[in-house]
């Protein structure tokens, strides 16, 4: 009688071994996708706060008519890993427009393509607030060039990420008083 002897593995063994390598590695790029998005949002609210310093500094209370984003790069107001040529740019690479509000207000203000690059500033913006300290006292938000006030929950970004955006300049800014 002729006897077999089993050697390797056989198909369904390999496919099996193959979804769950396929699982994990699955798991490990989303977690991997997770923490870059968390430290883009964690580096632009640190990276609002230095402009935010930067300009209560240099203005102090004076007005910033006339003062261009080239300016602010070549004072060194906006840190170097926001620029990009002769533009500043979020960590997505949109571009960032601040200029005087009037009453003594700066706003930063950053034109969004979808919802989630939309929440992704309204985070960051938020952020900043709360560890900007006395820099964000006034601070206020707005959504498509509409101002909504002072520490705006995650339900009500969402509604004007997902509403603002169709129809709207899609914008999303914040200003504090340059004081």
């Amino acid at each position: 009688m002729q006897r077999f002897s089993r050697q390797g593995f056989s198909l369904i063994e390999s496919a099996i071994v193959l979804g769950i390598v396929g699982l994990v590695l699955g798991g490990i790029w989303s977690a991997a996708a997770y923490v870059g998005t968390r430290q883009k949002i964690s580096s632009m609210a640190q990276n609002v706060v230095f402009i935010g310093q930067n300009i209560r500094q240099l203005y102090n209370g004076q007005s910033m008519m006339g003062v261009t984003i080239d300016d602010l790069i070549q004072m060194s107001v906006i840190p170097a890993d926001m620029v990009q040529g002769t533009m500043a740019v979020t960590p997505w690479g949109r571009s960032i427009s601040i200029y005087e509000a009037g009453n003594g207000g700066v706003i930063f203000e950053v034109r969004v393509n979808d919802t989630a690059e939309c929440l992704k500033m309204h985070e960051a913006f938020s952020l900043a607030r709360y560890t900007g300290g006395s820099l964000y006292d006034d601070y206020s938000e707005g959504f498509g060039g509409m101002g909504i006030g002072y520490g705006v929950d995650m339900t009500t970004a969402v509604d004007y990420c997902t509403n603002q955006l169709g129809y709207s300049s899609n914008r999303i800014g914040m200003s504090f008083i340059n004081k």
